[in-house]
């Protein structure tokens, strides 16, 4: 395992992915975006040296802000896809105060005065900027802006995002405000729980007939499921924000209507690690949303990512189903789904591969 240190404002962040080598990759630069809410700090490193940057990786943190890590594996991803082509790989980061030790390690960059702020939770789900009135939705709208304004030639842009940061990116597919000429996937990997744009909650069958959840371990063949819907009477909250539409916040009103079409429009692909499920070793279940609002999407991160796709291909997306893909031998572990061949060319897709 290599560790390549880089020290930003005293800060020194090491890159602990195995086979990454970051002293390989272009200089690590860290900025911070002005908004009117206070700065949003992200992270960027150039990965092929020939060329202009062609093509974006925005990999977003996990619960505990790990942005080092996110943009270790974005690197790794680009490593392996041995492309020549400039790829800008970039880790965003959401300020939470020092000494919210739940959602830091000890390698996050502290909070600084400026910095726009959140909670270890609200970001995920595109909560207010403490006290100002910018989403955490709005922030990223201002970094895929600049993206597009410094980099104009790159000609794909993938945000990327694990477990939280899958739960922001799957959320903030409908409510993003895309460039006009951004070419933008949303990869979404292992989230807790999803956002569900109407009442239906999933309950699984096969040939007709209920079955235990554990039966439902694959998005086709022999450990797939089919499901039935219908409104989880014995959970009201399942239907709430950030599990449902129902009450959510004034800043996120749009119509359910234009969700939907957005989201039916979107170029949107779901990773899912195998052994993600269960409450055996691999699986984080500690951590997992046990809330009955989450528990209403199934009992595991992986079933709960099988139905909503279900979901979502069967309602929204008929005629332009989301791909699915479950990378074996994966439980919870970012450089174990993200970095692996089948989730790679999702992630830095070829200019002819990407959907128009």
């Amino acid at each position: 395992m290599k560790l390549a240190p880089f020290l930003l404002h005293g800060v020194v962040l090491f890159a602990t992915l195995c086979g990454t080598a970051l002293a390989d990759a272009g200089p690590l630069v860290m900025e911070r975006l002005e908004t009117e809410a206070g700065r949003f700090p992200w992270f960027h490193a150039r990965a092929g040296q020939s060329g202009p940057v062609q093509r974006i990786l925005i990999i977003l943190h996990g619960h505990a802000r790990d942005m080092n890590d996110s943009l270790a594996a974005g690197l790794r991803v680009a490593e392996l896809a041995g492309t020549d082509a400039g790829v800008l790989v970039v880790a965003p980061l959401f300020p939470v105060r020092t000494g919210a030790a739940a959602c830091s390690r000890a390698d996050t960059p502290a909070f600084e005065a400026g910095d726009a702020e959140w909670t270890c939770s609200d970001w995920q789900e595109g909560g207010l900027a403490h006290g100002r009135a910018l989403s955490a939705f709005a922030a990223m709208d201002r970094l895929l802006a600049e993206l597009g304004r410094r980099w104009p030639e790159a000609h794909q842009v993938t945000l990327a995002g694990f477990s939280a940061g899958g739960q922001f990116v799957q959320r903030y597919a409908g409510f993003a405000q895309i460039p006009a000429d951004m070419r933008l996937r949303f990869v979404v990997a292992d989230p807790g729980s999803w956002l569900y744009p109407d009442d239906r909650r999933p309950q699984p069958v096969k040939h007709g007939e209920a079955v235990d959840w554990r039966a439902c371990t694959a998005a086709t063949g022999e450990g797939a499921c089919d499901f039935s819907w219908s409104v989880p009477a014995d959970c009201p909250a399942a239907l709430d924000w950030k599990f449902g539409l129902r009450n959510r916040p004034a800043h996120l009103a749009l119509p359910p209507e234009i969700l939907q079409a957005r989201r039916a429009a979107a170029d949107i692909v779901y990773l899912e690690g195998a052994l993600d499920t269960g409450e055996g070793p691999g699986s984080a279940y500690r951590i997992l949303d046990k809330s009955c609002g989450a528990r209403a999407q199934g009992p595991y991160r992986l079933q709960r990512g099988l139905a909503f796709a279900a979901h979502e291909n069967t309602f929204i997306r008929p005629d332009r189903p989301a791909p699915l893909i479950v990378i074996p031998g994966c439980g919870h572990q970012p450089a174990c789904v993200l970095t692996s061949p089948l989730a790679r060319p999702w992630l830095l897709p070829s200019a002819t591969s990407v959907a128009h």
